[in-house]
């Protein structure tokens, strides 16, 4: 179990529209991580398929994030409890402000 979000922690228990915001968020300010496969009270509950949520959040960030965010975007499945979790890394990016389009 996660401790809490913060400023800097975003958890989701699967994609949704809201992480492009998340991320957004995060680039134009000091970064953060957000944790897809982990509930708002910190439950790992996993994710069936990490990699096809990998691809979905990337193409999401390629595709509607302007300017191009992605070289601040890093993606990792990492094994939590014995379930797979994705996280999400963003760094502040250099070409603030970020927006979705």
């Amino acid at each position: 179990m996660y401790d809490q979000e913060s400023e800097t922690v975003e958890f989701k228990q699967d994609y949704s529209e809201s992480i492009r915001k998340e991320i957004i968020a995060f680039a134009n300010t000091d970064g953060g991580v957000i944790y897809v496969g982990v509930r708002d009270d910190g439950e790992v509950v996993g994710v069936s398929s990490p990699d096809q949520m990998i691809q979905r959040i990337a193409n999401v960030v390629r595709d509607s994030i302007k300017p191009d965010v992605t070289m601040f975007v890093h993606y990792d499945p990492v094994m939590v409890d014995g379930k797979i979790i994705v996280e999400v890394s963003v760094n502040r990016g250099t070409g603030r402000p970020y927006y979705w389009s």
